[in-house]
């Protein structure tokens, strides 16, 4: 369960919510300097449905963005299964890793820009291109998501990308869990003025669909207690809240780039049934 995603959800929403919002996280107070404060904790997590591709919907298209560095001096995808070389032999040709790619605004039409493919080899931009690479560009095949460099790429470093992929899956994570907040203070009046702000800044109609928060709901307040250990003036308070969570990650098949098994189903004409076959396709020389 991720439940780290919601304690991060609830600290967003603080620090959006709440003027001059204290530090959020899982630190608990140990000395006056650590006031003003709040620590999330979460306990009584209660896993719902998990699923891949089913919850909410079918796979996803638009443009997604993708991230990722690549070790130049281990250029290779590790699969649990296999291991795939994105570098040629002659490292001028690098394979995306999650093959074809869309533009920023989700149609793979020439040409694309920095702000639609991103390539950086230590202090060296990329510009890319969809001809033959002079100095400081990059030829993009969108099809495939093959990178064609200039020159040989070095054997150490990494490769900094940044692209968009044109369709996705996902996986859905439900659970319903309770957090406790523990807000820490500097006196009792400023403990008084904190706490209803957060309050108010967790209010379930602040919560956008994004953040993964399906219901929160509070139900309980503690008294005001001292802090052992610290002067009397530091207070704290805990809030306590019932919260449903869902957690939807994306999933990304490879498209266009080193494809291993293609999954298709036959329909045969006259009849009703239809029958699954799994081909699997040998990995092809690299240029």
């Amino acid at each position: 369960m991720a439940l780290s995603s919601l304690a991060t959800a609830i600290a967003a929403r603080i620090a959006a919510g709440v003027e001059a919002p204290p530090p959020v996280g899982s630190a608990p107070v140990n000395v006056s300097a650590d006031v003003p404060r709040v620590t999330v904790s979460i306990e009584s997590a209660t896993v719902g449905m998990r699923s891949i591709g089913q919850i909410p919907g079918p796979i996803r298209t638009g443009a997604l963005r993708v991230d990722v560095q690549i070790d130049l001096a281990d250029p290779v995808l590790h699969l649990a299964d296999e291991n795939v070389a994105l570098l040629s032999p002659n490292r001028r040709t690098f394979q995306l890793p999650h093959g074809s790619i869309v533009r920023a605004g989700g149609d793979d039409l020439a040409p694309f820009a920095s702000g639609d493919l991103l390539v950086r080899v230590g202090a060296t931009t990329f510009a890319p291109v969809h001809t033959a690479p002079s100095p400081g560009q990059v030829q993009l095949d969108i099809a495939s998501g093959s990178l064609t460099f200039p020159n040989p790429l070095p054997a150490s470093g990494t490769i900094e990308l940044g692209y968009f992929v044109g369709a996705w899956e996902v996986r859905v994570e439900r659970f319903a869990a309770t957090v406790h907040l523990d807000v820490a203070a500097a006196s009792q009046a400023d403990l008084d003025a904190l706490t209803p702000a957060i309050e108010r800044a967790l209010n379930p109609q602040a919560f956008s669909v994004a953040s993964g928060v399906r219901r929160i709901e509070p139900v309980a307040l503690s008294s005001a207690s001292t802090i052992p250990g610290l002067p009397a003036a530091v207070r704290r308070q805990q809030l306590t809240y019932q919260v449903d969570f869902e957690l939807i990650e994306p999933i990304i098949p490879t498209s266009g780039g080193p494809i291993r098994r293609i999954d298709v189903t036959i329909h045969i004409p006259f009849g009703e049934t239809s029958v699954g076959e799994t081909f699997t396709i040998p990995e092809a020389s690299q240029p």
